[in-house]
């Protein structure tokens, strides 16, 4: 049962203000001493009707709906204002119950009124000209209550279906950033190693070297740019991404110049823009050393 699932009872106290039709006579009639005791018996039942209505869910509401009608029955010979108690009935009716129940069951406590009213001493000539358009119109709060509640579940659904596809679509970027990231990494790690196995074959131990230290840093370079696409890319922006790129050019042996200034991108398409420069870092890795002299490039913004 969600907390959504039952009546908010914060309030639950102030609402029994309705039972003020119940108290009025006690004060305004006089009761034989045995009328006092099941009034009182009755009303300390009510509330515990009232009160387990507020706490079960509305699947569960029944019971003490039909306690609460019950109870307001047998003391109706006894004190008409139990007109209020039925008012709570037709509340909890209207929130407790689908359309074509809520229906039927207000025909039935209407038609239970009428009931009473006929065959009953009522002393109170208004109890059908007050007390239908009081049950009536108090069930239709318990509507009201039941529409705001669907909404609530609504907007927590809306609120679950959007949290299931962010995770979804964070998922989808992880995977790609990583194929992206790993693609040409891998690729990086393969040449190196094979070249650094042929510059051994041919006894040249110290060129082998320089391909396993440079393939070393690649990897290191990989589980970084891994671990930034995983946590969402803690990178330090696109100026230093730029930078970085230039140094490892000039590193590589190309003659790198940048032209123009770096754009202010939101963090989505700086975020592209970065991972498309790692790419091209990882691409520079993968040149020979031979092949890097005397080549130069220019970086436009």
């Amino acid at each position: 049962m969600t907390p959504y699932d039952k009546l908010e009872s914060k309030l639950s106290w102030v609402y029994l203000i309705n039972l003020i039709f119940y108290i009025i006579p006690l004060f305004t009639v006089r009761f034989e001493l045995w009328q006092y005791i099941s009034m009182a018996a009755a009303l300390l039942l009510f509330l515990f009707c009232y009160f387990w209505a507020y706490r079960c869910s509305r699947s569960a509401m029944y019971w003490p709906i039909a306690g609460i009608v019950v109870i307001a029955a047998l003391i109706t010979p006894v004190n008409p204002g139990s007109i209020a108690m039925f008012a709570y009935a037709g509340f909890f009716i209207g929130y407790a119950c689908r359309l074509p129940r809520y229906v039927l069951l207000m025909a039935l406590l209407i038609a239970l009124l009428v009931l009473l009213y006929l065959l009953l001493d009522i002393k109170w000539n208004l109890f059908l000209v007050m007390g239908v358009p009081i049950v009536l119109g108090v069930s239709l709060l318990g509507r009201a209550e039941q529409a705001k509640l669907r909404h609530r579940l609504a907007e927590l659904q809306s609120e679950d279906e959007i949290k299931q596809l962010a995770t979804m679509v964070e998922r989808e970027r992880i995977a790609r950033d990583l194929h992206d990231i790993l693609g040409h990494t891998l690729s990086s790690i393969i040449l190196k190693a094979d070249l650094a196995h042929k510059l051994l074959a041919h006894q040249q131990p110290d060129a082998a070297q320089q391909q396993l230290t440079e393939l070393s840093q690649i990897a290191r370079d990989a589980l970084s740019q891994v671990r930034q696409s995983v946590s969402g890319y803690k990178h330090q922006g696109l100026s230093a991404e730029v930078t970085k790129l230039l140094s490892r050019l000039r590193d590589a042996g190309f003659q790198a110049v940048f032209t123009g200034e770096i754009p202010q991108l939101d963090p989505r398409r700086e975020t592209a823009l970065i991972l498309a420069l790692t790419e091209d870092q990882a691409m520079i890795r993968t040149a020979l050393p031979g092949k890097r002299a005397g080549c130069s490039t220019r970086l436009y913004s």
